[in-house]
């Protein structure tokens, strides 16, 4: 296995493996940057919630386990936590109500609601596992705030689907039949995007009730 990962990180730039090193990197990239609104992050969410009305954090740990816990499982720590780090990037402010000593009440500042609206604007990137934690978040919030937004994110979402397919399966075509793991991860991604976007073309809203 050592010999076949030094092999893979250092094909020539030219080879189909580097070009498939580049589209996955493309796919996976920027979920680590905290001012990306298209990163899987808990802190887009608490922006996102912000948006509908302030909050502080019990209530807002509240609204994610009655509304969301199938999607985000975060502790009411880490949701103080993130509210911490988002006070810390200047994307928040805090109130204390006189009658309320011990309760700090988040509102966004003006950095935070540019962040929070590019963030429910932008399709998530075409990765199953993010679309599945912030594509329904993005709808409830759409939801309270811009209803009217819906639909238009739907579509969004679902050319985002289409544009990842289509990038997946024109490097499978280019990529040599020898090449067999290569080929059946592409595969393995390709399937999973393709039920996604089934479900996205299928997908209406408000859901009907089951």
């Amino acid at each position: 296995m050592k010999n076949l990962r030094i092999v893979y990180h250092h094909s020539p730039p030219g080879s189909l493996v580097s070009m498939a090193n580049r589209v996955y990197t493309h796919c996976m990239s920027n979920t680590s940057r905290r001012t990306n609104p298209r990163a899987v992050s808990p802190e887009n969410l608490i922006l996102g919630l912000l948006c509908i009305q302030p909050a502080h954090g019990y209530d807002l740990h509240q609204q994610i386990t009655t509304h969301l816990s199938l999607i985000w499982h975060l502790s009411i720590s880490q949701v103080y936590g993130t509210l911490d780090r988002l006070h810390a990037r200047g994307w928040i402010s805090g109130d204390t109500p006189p009658e309320h000593p011990r309760r700090t009440v988040y509102s966004l500042t003006a950095a935070g609601r540019q962040q929070a609206e590019a963030w429910l604007a932008a399709p998530t990137r075409a990765a199953v596992q993010a679309v599945r934690l912030e594509f329904p978040s993005r709808l409830y919030i759409l939801q309270q705030i811009h209803p009217d937004s819906i639909t238009p994110a739907i579509t969004a979402q679902a050319a985002e689907v289409h544009k990842a397919l289509h990038s997946l399966r024109s490097l499978e075509n280019r990529l040599p039949a020898g090449q067999i793991y290569n080929h059946l991860a592409l595969q393995i991604r390709l399937q999973q995007l393709e039920a996604l976007l089934v479900w996205l073309e299928g997908l209406q809203f408000p859901p009907r009730e089951s």
